[in-house]
């Protein structure tokens, strides 16, 4: 039950921006990309940009994953093991929240990542994603899992808050961009 409040809670506080984008997630990837087999060296980079990407998706299941392989990487097997949980309970929250096998029973999730991320830790692959409703997505898969080709994902969290929006003109009426009273 923490995790549940705490997964879910993030959506009430202010650092909760799912549809801003996270630099230092592109860092870790490219990390990566860069390296055939990252070294020690790369895997404290790693941890680095992992540690600033928990600072604005701190229940992230793909972050999660990369800290647990990284400090798994390094042999530190205790913060390997904490991270392992984590994401362990972050998964497990977002699984129950739904059945995921309808549209009345989706799964609930703060950002779109987070559903991606609980399908590959179950190895499933994806095949198209398709919104079914303003709040319901539908993620189908290559081959079915337990009878199912899919599954239905709420995204509505993600719209709570807005972007910011540009501050409005007060509204006048005005003659050739000149208000009455100037003329």
């Amino acid at each position: 039950t923490d995790y549940h409040y705490l997964y879910y809670g993030l959506a009430y506080t202010d650092a909760y921006q799912p549809l801003n984008s996270i630099p230092a997630e592109d860092n870790i990837l490219m990390i990566f990309e860069g390296n055939e087999e990252p070294g020690y060296d790369e895997m404290l980079e790693i941890i680095k940009y992992a540690k600033e990407v928990m600072k604005v998706d701190p229940f992230s299941p793909k972050n999660l994953n990369f800290l647990t392989f990284a400090y798994g990487a390094i042999g530190d097997t205790v913060n390997e093991q904490i991270n392992h949980d984590r994401m362990k309970k972050v998964l497990a929250v977002i699984e129950a929240s739904g059945t995921g096998v309808s549209e009345k029973s989706p799964m609930h999730v703060l950002r779109f990542a987070h559903a991606s991320d609980v399908l590959h830790s179950r190895g499933l692959v994806m095949t198209n994603r398709r919104v079914v409703s303003r709040t319901t997505e539908y993620i189908s898969l290559a081959s079915k899992d337990n009878g199912n080709r899919g599954y239905y994902f709420d995204f509505s969290r993600v719209f709570w808050k807005r972007p910011e929006e540009t501050p409005k003109k007060e509204r006048r009426w005005k003659i050739n961009d000149w208000p009455p009273g100037q003329l």
